[in-house]
């Protein structure tokens, strides 16, 4: 990323004993900026940005993709992306995790039937705001920067029921992902789905997968 790192926060899905996901690292910068990886040896090539400039954006290796910019609600407050996640059964378990473990701060599971919502809240400095009672304060008054103003970054957890259509989703074979050749550290993939909410802000999705290589390739 080449920018001096201020801040970080760690979270992961799952329990110490029962990873549900890699550890989540959203890292903060001098100048407003923040970034999110969760695959910190290639957290340079691998990483979703939200620059300071409002312009957000997901990265894999030499490309870039644009995300949904932040979506501001009636009480002047900006919603950055969302990631949601769901008990489901790994054909690759997650990578162990590593670093300070110690200041990870683990999720757990949601219940059965249940998902988990992870939000992204920026307040500016002269907007006020309240938890939801159905939402967890997870990290709160971290300094960020959205359209070049000073704003503090809260992180929610929400727990609620699934809709039927993400129950059926839930029933559907695990997506075949296809590659021309094996992907290094094959054993420590972390893939996610990126797509949008119907409210605007791009949507972080962890859900099942296969990998699948062409005849006669090795893995």
């Amino acid at each position: 990323m080449g920018k001096k790192n201020i801040l970080t926060h760690r979270f992961c899905f799952g329990t110490p004993d029962n990873p549900g996901s890699a550890v989540w690292r959203l890292n903060t910068f001098v100048k407003g900026d923040v970034y999110l990886h969760n695959h910190p040896q290639f957290g340079n090539d691998i990483h979703i940005a939200l620059h300071a400039s409002g312009k957000f954006s997901a990265k894999l290796g030499t490309d870039r993709f644009k995300l949904q910019p932040p979506f501001k609600d009636s009480n002047g407050l900006y919603w950055g992306p969302v990631m949601f996640f769901r008990k489901w059964s790994r054909e690759v378990p997650p990578p162990p995790p590593s670093g300070q473990i110690q200041k990870v701060c683990w999720l757990g599971w949601p219940k059965a039937g249940s998902l988990f919502i992870l939000k992204m809240l920026y307040v500016p400095a002269n907007v006020g705001w309240v938890l939801h009672e159905d939402d967890r304060l997870l990290f709160n008054n971290i300094p960020a920067r959205l359209f070049h103003a000073e704003m503090s970054l809260h992180i929610l957890l929400q727990e609620r029921e699934m809709i039927n259509s993400e129950v059926s989703v839930c029933m559907h074979k695990p997506e075949v992902l296809e590659f021309s050749s094996p992907i290094p550290q094959i054993n420590n993939a972390e893939m996610i789905r990126i797509s949008k909410t119907d409210l605007g802000p791009s949507a972080i999705i962890h859900e099942p997968f296969v990998l699948s290589y062409p005849s006669g390739s090795e893995i």
